[in-house]
């Protein structure tokens, strides 16, 4: 059984229809032929090229279809992060 990620580290991440299902979007389950082991999210991760970073998700659990974007928590973690960050000018902290 695969272990869960940390409650910690759960968030969501919201993409429309149109990047879900862009060819730039896969949710990998191997990584160089073998079963993609858990430090790089086994056993399921979604990987978005070119979009930002908190996109592409380690341990994918569920993948939800909604009418209406859900609340972004991806974008809110990257965002209180950046801000917490020492030496940061006010201007420099949009994500």
């Amino acid at each position: 059984m695969w272990p869960r990620a940390p409650e910690s580290l759960w968030s969501a991440a919201s993409l429309s229809l149109e990047e879900a299902m862009a060819p730039r979007s896969i949710l990998a389950l191997r990584l160089n032929g073998e079963l993609l082991p858990p430090e790089h999210g086994g056993p399921c991760r979604l990987v978005v090229a070119g979009k930002a970073c908190y996109y592409s998700v380690k341990w994918v659990e569920r993948v939800r279809l909604a009418a209406a974007p859900p609340v972004d928590t991806a974008h809110d973690i990257a965002l209180s992060r950046l801000r917490a960050r020492p030496n940061r000018s006010a201007a420099r902290n949009t994500v």
